[in-house]
């Protein structure tokens, strides 16, 4: 049996060829801005902060 690696998920168990590099960091780059646009989004729609 092998040995499971340290942090499996930063390396995939197969090689990835440059379109799917590419894919996965668009991928990721698009998770990353929908999710500062649902933080900026939920700030909106906020109660206005009393003094």
């Amino acid at each position: 049996m092998i040995a499971p690696a340290a942090c499996p998920s930063a390396t995939p168990p197969f090689a990835l060829s440059g379109g799917a590099r590419l894919a996965l960091a668009m991928n990721r780059r698009a998770r990353g801005l929908r999710g500062l646009d649902v933080l900026r989004r939920s700030q909106d729609r906020a109660p206005p902060r009393r003094f």
